[in-house]
C-alpha cells in the first residue's frame, strides 16, 4: 500500500471516529478551502470550509456520542498528489448515551497531498437505501434521535425476552444461547443452520421445529428462512437485509406479507 493510501485511510477513520464522539474540530483541521460536503439530508450539499464547519457543528447539537463498529475503509484510486477512500461502517451509541441506536453508513473521502499535509477536497456520506425515511425538515441525526423510541423499545423486547434456549448440534454438542442473540435460521437438508451476532452453529431440529418454537417473535420471509426483526435494515423487491449486510430471498407472492410483519412490528404508519 502507497504511503498517501495508508495516510488517507487512518485519517478518514479518525475523523468519524472523532466525529461521533462529538468532535467536529479535528476534521475541520483536514478542509480544503473548497470542499464539497454532501451528507445525508437531500439538501446537504455544500461548498466552502465554511459551510462545512457550520454543518457540522450544526449536526454535533444533536446526536448522541456513538462508536464505529465493523469499519471497513479501502483506498480505491491513488496518485502521487490524489487519494480516494470509501468504507462502511456501523454507528452505535456510546454505553453512557440515554438510548440505543445503531445504523449502517457509507463514505467517500477525496485526499490531496499537499506542501501543508493533507487536504480534504470532498466527503460523502450516505444511508443505505431504504434503511431511513427523512422527513423534510431533518438531517440524518436528527432521525436518529426520533427513531430512539424504537430502538428503546427493542433494547426493553430483548431484556424480555432473553431467556436462554438450549439445541441439540452435531455429535451430541448442546447450544446455549439467548434468543436474542439469533439474526436469523435458515433451512440446510432436514437441520438448520443458526445464524447469531457470534458466528454460524448447525442445529438437530427442522426449521419448521424452530418456527414453533419462537412463534410470532421471528418472521417467516421463506419456506427456507425465518428471521428476527431486530436485525432487519432493509426490505426491497424481493429481498431483506440483515445488520450484518447479508441477503435473504423474499419471494414475490410472500413480499406483501413480510411488510406488513416488519411494518407492524416496528409500529410505522400504513403507508410506509
Amino acid at each position: 500500500m502507497k504511503k498517501i493510501e495508508a495516510d488517507a485511510i487512518k485519517l478518514s477513520s479518525e475523523i468519524l471516529r472523532r466525529f461521533w464522539q462529538k468532535d467536529s474540530d479535528f476534521a475541520g483541521e483536514y478542509f480544503a478551502d473548497d470542499i464539497l460536503w454532501i451528507g445525508a439530508q437531500k439538501d446537504e450539499f455544500l461548498v466552502g470550509i465554511e459551510a462545512a464547519k457550520a454543518d457540522l457543528d450544526a449536526a454535533l447539537r444533536e446526536i448522541p456520542p456513538c462508536i464505529l463498529l465493523h469499519a471497513e475503509f479501502h483506498a480505491v484510486s491513488s496518485g502521487s498528489k490524489y487519494c480516494t477512500v470509501i468504507g462502511k461502517y456501523l454507528t452505535t451509541t456510546d454505553k453512557n448515551a440515554d438510548f440505543f441506536l445503531q445504523n449502517i453508513q457509507r463514505c467517500t473521502f477525496v485526499w490531496e497531498n499537499t506542501r501543508d499535509g493533507m487536504r480534504i477536497h470532498h466527503i460523502h456520506i450516505s444511508n443505505p437505501l431504504g434503511e431511513l425515511q427523512l422527513a423534510d425538515d431533518e438531517r440524518f441525526p436528527t432521525t436518529m434521535g426520533k427513531m430512539a423510541q424504537v430502538y428503546m423499545n427493542r433494547q426493553i423486547k430483548q431484556l424480555a425476552e432473553s431467556r436462554r434456549i438450549s439445541l441439540t448440534g452435531e455429535n451430541g454438542t448442546t447450544y446455549t444461547l439467548m434468543q436474542s442473540e439469533i439474526m436469523y435460521i435458515s433451512a440446510f437438508s432436514k437441520d438448520t443452520i443458526i445464524t447469531t451476532v457470534n458466528g454460524e452453529m448447525l442445529v438437530k431440529k427442522g426449521i419448521s421445529k424452530l418456527a414453533k418454537l419462537f412463534g410470532d417473535q421471528f418472521i417467516p420471509i421463506h419456506r427456507c428462512y425465518i428471521v428476527n426483526p431486530d436485525y432487519v435494515t432493509a426490505l426491497e423487491r424481493y429481498t431483506i437485509t440483515m445488520l450484518n449486510g447479508e441477503k435473504l430471498p423474499v419471494p414475490q407472492k410472500k413480499f406483501n406479507e413480510v411488510r406488513e410483519a416488519l411494518r407492524q412490528f416496528y409500529n410505522l404508519p400504513k403507508d410506509q
